[in-house]
């Protein structure tokens, strides 16, 4: 059956069932049996071929710390809707994985979800359907890719794990949810959401995304998913962007590099002279999840706090960071790195790269961590800064939108546009005091502009294109 996740699928159902929509009752959940969480385990041990394994704790997290204790409960709907023509099937949530397709590879191997059996239910345990989709950059879920089973059996809530036979790697977003499969209409499960809603002004609560969905089914005609936000009702009365408790157990690989630009002595090969500017460029790959908030918990707990709990949440610590050895000593964080030496010698750069696993009050790092070793040297009458010829160049506007001109350039020089990971895209030569340079077709960043008078001298300037 072909399902439909566009606006307009919403259309078919009428004024009526609109409203019986937001009529189903949203009931506060009892007590959630935190035993039942830990269910996977989060391997810390990262190996150059191995991979690591979390569990995305993350709509679980966000409601856990980002509440007072006083509002922890979360909330329940009930699967059939015992009041509604309308039967909510199926409950999930979308994890994105960067913006474009083939991001990092991350592989499913199993789901975890929170649920509950009615009590009042003739069975004492109730089959659950768990699926994986294909989801956009945006989250809106695709095509369906495969399924796998659990039971629920308690009457309070507890975690649960369907684990696929055959795990499915990603390397774009995707959307993980569950289906009751009740062999006897008595039968009710209760599916566990949280008070996440938008357009409040209670800051704890105010942090949906758009990213929980359920599926309903009205009558024969309609069996499409929608998106939570103001589904079941206006923000206020009950949570308007409720966000299903499910967890993936994933595991994915991420390695720490970087390159430097151009070396800059003439003398000695693969030497960089003092009083030049040198830029590290970051060249990790794993990056859509090291930067990802429903991933690294060191990215987690940056951009969602304050948090409310009086238990706070592990410390964050910063994703990337470098160290530098003699002759300049020290650790500096940031994506990307640039610095110049004053002094000559051997050193070394190194950086160290943090996935934080994050469950409830614990977690724990795995690191990957690069390092190159390189010299420093003086540089001479024939060095960057010794450079009398063009020692009056200078370009503007800088920073430049790719348009860009230099100024008292002397002599035959020849000019070349080096990127931070020490691609050619621009070169020129000339005997003209002011040349025009236009890269304007390159990416917003920082460049490096090399001035080679005929005498091979060289002088290095960093650009800054917007």
């Amino acid at each position: 059956m072909k399902i439909k996740f566009t606006l307009a699928a919403l259309l078919l159902l009428s004024l009526k069932q609109q409203a019986q929509i937001n009529g189903i009752k949203v009931e506060p959940a009892g007590e959630l049996d935190m035993s039942t969480m830990h269910g996977a385990v989060n391997s810390n041990q990262k190996t150059m071929t191995g991979s690591i394994s979390d569990t995305l704790y993350y709509f679980f997290n966000k409601h856990h710390f980002r509440n007072t204790p006083a509002m922890q409960g979360f909330y329940t709907v009930k699967s059939p809707a015992p009041t509604s023509t309308l039967n909510l099937a199926e409950f999930g949530a979308s994890f994105l994985n960067g913006t474009v397709v083939n991001n990092t590879p991350v592989t499913l191997n199993a789901v975890r979800f929170v649920a509950s059996r009615q009590a009042n239910s003739v069975s004492s345990s109730i089959p659950v359907r768990v699926y994986v989709y294909n989801a956009n950059p945006a989250g809106l879920p695709g095509a369906k890719v495969d399924s796998a089973m659990a039971v629920v059996t308690n009457t309070g809530g507890a975690f649960y794990t369907a684990t696929f036979i055959t795990p499915k790697t990603f390397t774009n977003s995707f959307f993980v949810s569950y289906k009751p499969m009740p062999s006897n209409p008595a039968d009710t499960l209760k599916a566990w959401i949280t008070n996440s809603s938008v357009g409040t002004t209670t800051a704890s609560v105010n942090n949906g995304e758009g990213l929980g969905y359920t599926r309903i089914i009205a009558g024969t005609s309609t069996n499409s998913l929608y998106v939570n936000t103001n589904l079941y009702g206006a923000s206020g009365s009950v949570p308007s962007d409720p966000e299903p408790i499910v967890a993936p157990i994933v595991s994915f690989n991420f390695a720490s590099s970087f390159s430097m630009s151009p070396a800059t002595s003439t003398a000695i090969p693969g030497a960089y002279c003092t009083n030049t500017l040198i830029m590290y460029n970051n060249t990790t790959t794993g990056t859509s999840v090291l930067e990802n908030r429903q991933f690294n918990y060191n990215k987690f707990v940056p951009y969602w706090k304050p948090f409310s709990y009086s238990v706070q949440p592990v410390a964050a610590d910063s994703i990337y960071s470098w160290n530098f050895t003699m002759p300049q000593v020290g650790t500096y964080y940031s994506k990307n790195f640039s610095q110049t030496y004053t002094v000559t010698g051997n050193t070394s750069g190194s950086l160290l790269v943090r996935y934080k696993h994050g469950s409830g009050n614990t977690s724990q790092n795995t690191n990957d961590l690069s390092n190159q070793t390189y010299s420093v040297v003086s540089c001479g009458s024939t060095g960057l800064t010794e450079n009398l010829m063009n020692a009056q160049a200078f370009v503007f506007p800088n920073p430049n939108n790719g348009s860009l001109n230099i100024k008292n350039l002397e002599g035959k020089n020849t000019l070349t546009v080096y990127n931070l990971i020490g691609q050619e895209v621009f070169k020129t030569t000339t005997e003209d005091s002011s040349v025009n340079i236009d890269v304007a077709k390159e990416p917003s960043g920082n460049y490096l502009l090399k001035i080679t008078n005929a005498n091979g001298s060289s002088r290095v300037m960093k650009l800054i294109k917007n």
